[in-house]
């Protein structure tokens, strides 16, 4: 039966390397470690083998994973996706979101709050746009529903006035037609935007 004959700390990385009857196996996280219970001289069966290669292989799909989300926030499906053209199998993909799930690092309801705050706040995105990101982003309408809910939402037409008003839009685009389809392209519905750009030439009437 094949021996653990060593464990050694791997000089740039926080893995261990495993070597079996003299040659290197495989490595695992340091973290990983403490969960299997390797020792040098342990006897070794080939299923045991084949489960230690699974461990390294879901260790370094998890460090993947918690480097691609260290820039921004990722949905769930964003991840697989990001796993899968790393060319991890599905069954080792499935079992690292399990581990992100569990360690808190990704929540497909925190991640489309966070996403509606963001984009309303600093681009005063349209909810029909936010909507159409978040489902491309393989966010679950439930969870975009309770984003939007929650969310210290303007109606869009308060949006596009404060858009306008707040970047001088109309200095931008003397030509009202450049400035609705510009609205436009930010996902705000022409009937929405008529009404806004009503509401401030009728403020600017009054004032």
């Amino acid at each position: 039966m094949p021996v653990i004959t060593a464990i050694e700390q791997q000089s740039r990385r926080e893995r261990v390397s495993i070597y079996v009857d003299g040659e290197y196996f495989t490595s695992l996280a340091n973290r990983q470690l403490q969960n299997v219970a390797l020792a040098v001289g342990e006897d070794v069966s080939a299923d045991r083998l084949a489960w230690l290669k699974r461990q390294s292989e879901t260790g370094k799909a998890f460090e993947k994973a918690m480097g691609y989300i260290s820039y921004r926030l990722r949905s769930e499906a964003e991840i697989k996706l990001y796993l899968r053209q790393k060319g991890y199998a599905e069954d080792v993909a499935a079992e690292c979101l399990r581990m992100l799930s569990t360690a808190g690092a990704i929540n497909d309801e925190r991640f489309a709050r966070l996403w509606v705050e963001d984009r309303r706040r600093i681009r005063q995105t349209s909810t029909a746009r936010l909507r159409s990101e978040l489902a491309a982003k393989g966010v679950s309408r439930d969870a975009v529903d309770t984003a939007l809910a929650g969310a210290d939402m303007q109606d869009d037409v308060t949006a596009i006035m404060e858009l306008v008003q707040t970047r001088q839009l109309e200095r931008r685009y003397e030509d009202r037609q450049k400035l609705i389809r510009y609205l436009g392209g930010k996902g705000f519905s022409f009937s929405d935007i008529g009404t806004a750009l009503q509401r401030l030439d009728d403020r600017s009437v009054r004032s």
